[in-house]
This record gives structure tokens, C-alpha cells and sequence, in this order.
């Protein structure tokens, strides 16, 4: 063979191994972290009809009893406490309702037995979150206690805070 020959069949096989190579796809990797946070939520409902007694008479054998619920949805696996108010009183295991000057005693409890009185702390409910679209119902028992003799004829009220910690 010849050098011309030999050159030219050279540049042919390097001609071709390149046009070869050029038609080939190269793949080159790589991997990146996918993440996030899930922010600790909570959401409370109001109560639908509030804590409304029956009519309390003062003279009956037994104490008056009612009940109200509202809902807590919270991060699934969220811990949270609820507590309540001491509304217009200035504690919470002495809570008062009034009309007017009148004052008329009554508890919260956050047990149907109504022995565990439901305070901003003292008592407090606790529960775990469900996740944001299941709602936990929460029961508040109250108790007006019977033989209360002194307060005058009227409508009584009270405004209870329901506060969620988390």
C-alpha cells in the first residue's frame, strides 16, 4: 500500500468513526433533593348555637345542665390543648353570668360526668390532629348549680374564649 492510500484510508475510517459517533446520544445524570416542611395549623370552628341553659329555677332539686360543641382541625399528628376563658370572672373555677348588677354562678367542665372543670389551663382538653379535613368535635358540659336563691329575675350571659395552643 502507499503512503497516499494509507492516508486516504485513514481519513476515511476517521471520516466515518466520527459521522458514526455524531448519530449516538451521549446521557449524563444527575439527582436533586425534593423537600418541604409542613407547617404546624390549626382551625376552630365556632360554636353552632353557643351554651344556652334551660331556665334556671332556683327552687328545683337538681342542678341545670347543657352542653355545646364546636370543632378543631388540626396538622395530622398536631398536639393541642384547649382551654377556656373565665369569661366575665376573674377565675375559672368560679365563673359568673350576669344581667345587670345580678350575678348567677356556673361551671365548665370538659367531662359529661362534669367533674373536671375546664379552665384556661387547669383542665385543659388535649387531642391530636387528624389532619385538616377531619374536624375533632369538641363537647363543652356546663352545670348551673341548684339552689342559688339570690339571684334577681333576667337574662344572664357570659362570652367564654376558646384558645387552641399548639
Amino acid at each position: 500500500m502507499t503512503l497516499g492510500k494509507f492516508i486516504r484510508s485513514t481519513a476515511l475510517c476517521l471520516t466515518l468513526g466520527v459521522l458514526a459517533s455524531a448519530g449516538q446520544a451521549a446521557t449524563v445524570t444527575t439527582t436533586f433533593a425534593v423537600n418541604t416542611t409542613i407547617s404546624s395549623v390549626c382551625v376552630v370552628s365556632t360554636a353552632s348555637t353557643g351554651l344556652t341553659f334551660a331556665t334556671y329555677d332556683p327552687t328545683a332539686s337538681s342542678d341545670t345542665l347543657g352542653t355545646t360543641t364546636f370543632k378543631v382541625q388540626c396538622t395530622s399528628g398536631l398536639s393541642y390543648t384547649v382551654g377556656l376563658s373565665a369569661g366575665g370572672s376573674t377565675t375559672d373555677t368560679a365563673r359568673t353570668m350576669s344581667s345587670g348588677a345580678n350575678r348567677l354562678n356556673y361551671s365548665l367542665y370538659s367531662d359529661s360526668g362534669r367533674a373536671t372543670n375546664w379552665g384556661a389551663s387547669t383542665g385543659a382538653l388535649t387531642g391530636t390532629g387528624s389532619g385538616l379535613t377531619t374536624e375533632n368535635t369538641i363537647t363543652v358540659y356546663g352545670k348551673i348549680p341548684k339552689n342559688q336563691y339570690t339571684p334577681g329575675v333576667g337574662s344572664y350571659s357570659d362570652s367564654i374564649t376558646a384558645t387552641i395552643t399548639y
